[in-house]
């Protein structure tokens, strides 16, 4: 029964439709401990806006205790399960993209940086103007494309003055956009989510 979880009708003003996305997610999730999501957008959308949206209806409660319990996967790792160590490792020299919703919302962007930080042999390097939006923004990219594509350019440009072989992330969404740019200039990098790092370094 799982569906969005309503972000993109929310972010353009479409409530009663986000509010109809957002009970199918607390039906789904209701007898779930945790709910863990690779999405760092996703997981704000559920903590952050779910208990406004049903703010003085009937599943106001439910609404605040999916968002007591929901969690950035990255986040969910380090604080939840407590991981201390990692059998990964992979030689690679990467630069890290924090996003958003992980730094501004969730303030969970140090969480992917402590995973990270287990990895044997991967060196991140420095980025600057780090805390740069990417430009996607969800509807925000569609609305205003030729905004969003002069904030992804300057993202790629610092992005690719590293050096870097690897670019990383907890946003699959400011993932895409950035090597979706990257790709199109004919840049060659890959683009990996944390936990996919975490994948394909696990000591087998």
């Amino acid at each position: 029964g799982q569906t969005c979880c309503g972000q993109p009708a929310y972010n353009s003003g479409y409530q009663r439709e986000a509010r109809r996305a957002a009970r199918a997610m607390l039906r789904a999730f209701s007898t779930s401990e945790f709910v863990v999501s690779p999405s760092a957008s996703c997981a704000a959308m559920i903590r952050l806006h779910y208990p406004e949206l049903f703010r003085g209806r009937a599943e106001q409660a439910d609404a605040k205790a999916l968002a007591g319990r929901t969690y950035e996967i990255c986040e969910f790792l380090t604080e939840v399960v407590g991981v201390s160590g990692l059998p990964v490792s992979l030689r690679a020299q990467a630069v890290f993209h924090s996003s958003c919703h992980a730094r501004r919302l969730l303030r969970a962007d140090t969480a992917a940086r402590t995973l990270l930080g287990m990895v044997d042999g991967l060196e991140l390097l420095p980025l600057e103007r780090e805390q740069d939006c990417c430009g996607f923004g969800g509807t925000f990219s569609v609305k205003m494309p030729s905004v969003s594509t002069a904030m992804v350019s300057e993202k790629a440009e610092h992005i690719l003055a590293t050096g870097a072989e690897m670019l990383l992330g907890v946003d699959m969404s400011c993932l895409m956009n950035i090597s979706g740019y990257l790709e199109k200039h004919g840049a060659r990098m890959r683009t990996r989510h944390v936990i996919q790092v975490l994948d394909e370094g696990w000591a087998t």
